[in-house]
């Protein structure tokens, strides 16, 4: 019991991180399931924190782009190059594949639109297609290079970390219009970058720093601050916010750590635990699902007043999301299953 006892109240570091990844990732896809919600939350009396709650929930991306970098670490030493790739596409291409294929048979797509949307990689040129899947696609293709850097030249990946951010703001100043198509993702390749460099600490199982909390919070409100008090062109703005998300996330993926120690002593947050860590699983599909179910349920005709109508879709929408990722998780599963057993003749 005192050896139980002295490990919970342990310094918080990085394995801390690991162990409740699933968790944060829930966490993640859950604020960014609320940022989406048709229904917005009132700026009025004790629902003005649930307002900004909402408001900046795309910061769920930037958790997940610092949470992802020591999982393909783990990924890459397990399986080796080859299969870390083919595990990358069958995880995010087949289901992303499959969702948007579904969407452009009941949308009519043309052939050519179709292609680029199945293809998601057609992101980075402008077409349309999810824009999530299309950028962290990407990163996975690039992280072994990341990889490879980290392990035999980590001070020059360093530097390209520190560097990546004036040049991604440069861009987005210069070429403002000729990126924001690809804004969402391009902002972020930083952030992704940031993910990576602390594969490290999680790797040295560093102590994680106290005062990384307030200073997270600290900077994303001087940051918020000055951009509502000083004009930026658009492309700036939003790498600015980027900023100030990631800086927000590195407050609150440790704080969310340690609470996670807390809620598994009791059932009720047992049971609270599960249940982020299920939609972790499944954070992929739940949100490019619901996308989808959201915007075709806003086309639907009106019935009743507005603000009852856009609570229903909500709803509606966040338990119907639920049900296709599940079934979209299991049909990918069996196809996987399917064709690895398939033989062909030596």
């Amino acid at each position: 019991m005192q050896k139980n006892s002295l490990r919970k109240s342990s310094p918080l570091t990085f394995m801390d991180i690991s162990l409740h990844r699933t968790l944060l990732y829930g966490l993640a896809a859950l604020w960014v399931f609320f940022l989406h919600l048709p229904f917005k939350m009132p700026k009025v009396g004790g629902w003005t924190l649930v307002y900004y709650i909402q408001f900046y929930g795309a910061c769920g991306v930037e958790m997940f782009m610092l949470l992802t970098g020591y999982g393909l670490y783990l990924s890459l030493r397990k399986h080796g190059l080859r299969k870390f790739y083919i595990h990358r596409a069958l995880r995010v291409w087949l289901p992303a594949s499959l969702i948007s294929l579904v969407v452009c048979i009941f949308k009519g797509c043309t052939v050519w639109t179709a292609a680029g949307v199945l293809a998601v990689f057609p992101y980075w040129f402008g077409m349309p297609a999810p824009w999530f899947a299309g950028f962290i696609l990407l990163m996975y293709v690039i992280y072994p290079l990341f990889h490879w850097m980290l392990e035999h030249h980590k001070k020059t990946y360093f530097l390209l970390c520190v560097l990546a951010w004036p040049v991604v703001f440069v861009l987005c100043g210069l070429f403002e219009n000729v990126i924001q198509p690809i804004g969402q993702g391009f902002a972020r390749i930083p952030v992704f970058m940031l993910g990576v460099a602390l594969t490290p600490a999680f790797v040295e199982n560093k102590k994680i720093p106290l005062w990384i909390i307030p200073a997270g919070f600290a900077c994303f409100i001087a940051i918020m601050l000055l951009k509502s008090a000083v004009y930026f062109p658009i492309g700036i703005s939003y790498c600015l916010r980027t900023v100030a998300y990631t800086s927000l996330s590195f407050s609150l993926i440790p704080l969310f750590a340690y609470i996670a120690r807390f809620l598994l002593k009791c059932g009720l947050g047992r049971a609270f635990y599960k249940i982020c860590a299920f939609f972790g699983g499944i954070s992929l599909e739940f949100y490019i699902i619901f996308i989808h179910v959201r915007n075709a349920m806003l086309e639907m005709p009106v019935y009743s007043t507005v603000t009852d109508n856009l609570l229903k879709i909500s709803l509606v929408g966040g338990i119907t999301s639920i049900v296709l990722s599940v079934l979209t998780r299991w049909l990918c599963g069996v196809l996987i299953q399917e064709f690895n057993k398939t033989k062909i003749p030596e």
